[in-house]
């Protein structure tokens, strides 16, 4: 059996516990030397009882039974190669024990060479069973990330066996940077018959365009290997059990060729078709959805992408389902950051930052995943600074000592980035979006961050170097958008105020949470102009296309607050003091209407344009569902619903993710939602919360 697992790419190759028991097919290059006594080099006589008995224990998936089956073994006779095998294989497979799994791999194979040299490969030897024990050593040893001992391996296989395994040398080749010896290894397997070594062969060729930031050659090389995988899948009569596929693999890298060559519909509909089967990998399609999803503002088919993403993971086996998972910690992480879930979200980045994802079957590299996640953790944190504001406005949380704990995590975080983007290339790779180079896992509506901490002189020349290094006009409006931004920050208003409106002008549409970005430093550059009209049209575009860049870039919106009925006098004084609001005539409006037992807090734009409602609709219940007490009988009774609970409420939801609307939705000017917004957003709500546990 062979398994292939990817996240740029990655080869996993299992020997089948029924070649060593049952015999199989006849070795396709043959190989030199003599073969075992019946020919094949699979004859099972070199085996004791208990040994062949380990081994089918194995086969029948029974990785516990299996195991102690190999320790018994081992307990009578510790030079046992069989046992040594079986157990490796089992550390490997079922409990993800990589360092213990190569022990025993690497022990059988010392053993095996002792007893049958391969140099001469004996009468009687199973000499298959060295090839194939060779090849799983190597791709174990390429899940460790430890290239030069994978190479070894496999050049040692190639000296000894044929047909070669080209299509294995290329990824380790391309990771210690041999990147002329890859490609040729990459072509060379990409024209053999063999159906694995030409999809590793194509998929090599994928990662190499990628990693040389070739967008079109890219795109072509990772279609080619989509186009192969889709083919070998369509031949298949029917779902297989033993035929692990590689779908799920190319269509990954695929889906992200096609977002760097700015094709998102393509890189969307190639993702949705790698989730159509399962396959034993980190290269989870559904990751790659969520990511898109969110930068679309789809926040209903990014949770529901979400979830899938979650079970895509508890389905892979041990050893693959801890490589992703802190890439999978910062996904969630950013869901929460913008759904405003800011304090789960923390705990999620610093597990992903203190526990970080092996790097084997990854094609970046440490430094820029952590940069990435470091980033993150910045932006998680100022946003829970502003919640931590809202609440102390309403009367608790928030204080000068947290907000000099904040400060200080702040700047380490700040040195931190600065020290791993000290290289000019690795800063302006991070501006040539969605490649494969500089810090790859931030998205796109955060790389503006990278202005606060490296600078806005700093960030100027890197533009300008970006500019000079890489011509694709799909970029320019991506570029405008961050330029604003340093230029906001030297204080260049005017400058600033334009390229935010150019940018919005030359955005696509799909690009709703730079779109909204962009939006919010217009805004903010339009305020220290005294342009009050012009800041309202942009904080209004801002709004509706994410409010939670409002909390995020620390905004307050200019209002006018009005309140009617019994407690309501008391809301509107709440509200006044909160940080994202400010008292200002001719800007947006804030309705509160107040009755015995309900409140309902309403923001509308300048024109007068319902924006968003707490609770939706007059009467229903605050989401999420309202807390409870104990009765004098112990029945649950319903807390009541104070002033401070509504704005908390109102803060909560107001300048949270919008869920459950199309980007056409998110993007029109009118404002309004409905009913089925917040019933998603509810359904979300939950979500989260499971799986923030």
């Amino acid at each position: 059996m062979r398994r292939w697992a990817a996240l740029g790419l990655a080869a996993g190759l299992v020997l089948s516990a029924s070649a060593l028991v049952r015999g199989g097919p006849g070795d396709p290059g043959g190989g030199g030397g003599a073969a075992s006594d019946d020919g094949d080099g699979v004859s099972a006589a070199w085996l004791t009882g208990d040994e062949r008995a380990a081994i089918t224990l194995l086969e029948q998936d029974k990785p516990i039974a299996a195991r102690r089956a190999a320790e018994s073994v081992l307990a009578r006779d510790a030079d046992s190669i069989a046992g040594h095998y079986v157990l490796g294989r089992v550390l490997h497979e079922a409990e993800g024990s990589l360092a213990r799994a190569i022990y025993h791999l690497g022990h059988a194979r010392e053993l095996y060479e002792r007893k049958y040299p391969p140099s001469s490969r004996p009468t009687g030897s199973p000499w298959k069973f060295h090839r194939e024990l060779l090849l799983s050593i190597a791709a174990l040893a390429g899940e460790m990330g430890e290239y030069d001992y994978q190479l070894a391996m496999l050049e040692y296989h190639d000296g000894l066996y044929r047909p070669a395994r080209p299509g294995e040398r290329a990824w380790p080749l391309m990771k210690v940077g041999r990147m002329a010896e890859a490609l040729a290894a990459a072509q060379q397997a990409r024209e053999m018959k063999d159906p694995g070594e030409r999809s590793l062969g194509l998929n090599a060729l994928c990662a190499i365009g990628r990693a040389g930031n070739d967008r079109a050659a890219a795109r072509t090389a990772c279609a080619a290997a989509y186009d192969h995988a889709s083919k070998t899948e369509g031949n298949l009569p029917g779902i297989d059990n033993q035929y692990q596929s590689t779908l799920a693999v190319h269509a990954y890298n695929a889906a992200l060729a096609a977002r760097a060559a700015f094709a998102p519909d393509d890189a969307e509909k190639i993702a949705l078709a790698g989730t159509h089967r399962l396959a034993f990998t980190p290269a989870n399609p559904w990751r790659f959805l969520v990511e898109l999803y969110i930068d679309q503002g789809r926040g209903g088919d990014a949770a529901n992408a979400l979830r899938e993403m979650q079970r895509w993971r508890t389905r892979q086996p041990p050893q693959l389902r801890d490589q992703d998972r802190a890439e999978s910690d910062a996904v969630v992480a950013t869901v929460l950051l913008l759904a405003g879930r800011t304090e789960p979200a923390l705990a999620l980045i610093e597990r992903a930052i203190d526990f970080p994802d092996r790097r084997g079957l990854a094609s970046t590299e440490e430094w820029q995943a952590r940069a990435a996640h470091v980033l993150l953790r910045g932006a998680i944190a100022r946003a829970h600074g502003e919640l931590l504001d809202e609440a102390a406005s309403v009367g608790g949380g928030g204080g000068v000592v947290d907000a000099a704990r904040r400060r200080l995590r702040g700047w380490a975080d700040d040195e931190v980035v600065r020290g791993m983007l000290d290289d000019d290339d690795r800063l302006v790779d991070s501006l040539r979006l969605f490649g494969e180079r500089g810090v790859t896992g931030v998205p796109a509506w955060l790389v503006g961050d990278l202005v606060r901490v490296a600078g806005p002189g700093v960030m100027g020349a890197v533009l300008r170097e970006a500019r000079e290094r890489d011509k694709t006009p799909a970029l320019e409006p991506y570029w405008k958008s961050i330029e604003a931004e340093v230029e906001l920050a030297r204080g260049n208003d005017a400058e600033s105020r334009d390229l935010a409106r150019a940018a919005l002008a030359a955005l696509p549409p799909t690009e709703v949470l730079v779109r909204a970005r962009a939006a919010a430093v217009g805004a903010m550059a339009a305020h220290e102009l005294d342009d009050d009209a012009l800041e309202r049209e942009l904080l209004t575009s801002a709004y509706q296309l994410d409010p939670s860049v409002i909390r995020r870039l620390g905004l307050s919106l200019p209002v006018t607050v009005q309140g009617r009925g019994p407690g309501a006098a008391e809301v509107v004084e709440m509200l006044e003091r909160s940080p994202r609001l400010r008292s200002e005539s001719g800007g947006f409006r804030i309705d509160v209407d107040a009755s015995p037992g309900a409140i309902r807090i309403c923001l509308r734009s300048p024109e007068g344009n319902e924006l968003r409602c707490v609770p939706e609709e007059p009467g229903a219940p605050p989401t999420p569902p309202t807390p409870t007490r104990t009765g004098a009988r112990g029945e649950a009774k319903p807390e009541p619903m104070t002033p401070a609970r509504a704005v908390e409420e109102f803060h909560k939801h107001a300048f949270a993710m919008p869920l459950g609307l199309t980007g056409a939705d998110m993007s029109s000017l009118d404002g309004s939602t409905g009913v089925a917004e917040q019933a998603v957003r509810e359904r979300v709500d939950q979500l989260l919360g499971e799986i923030a546990k």
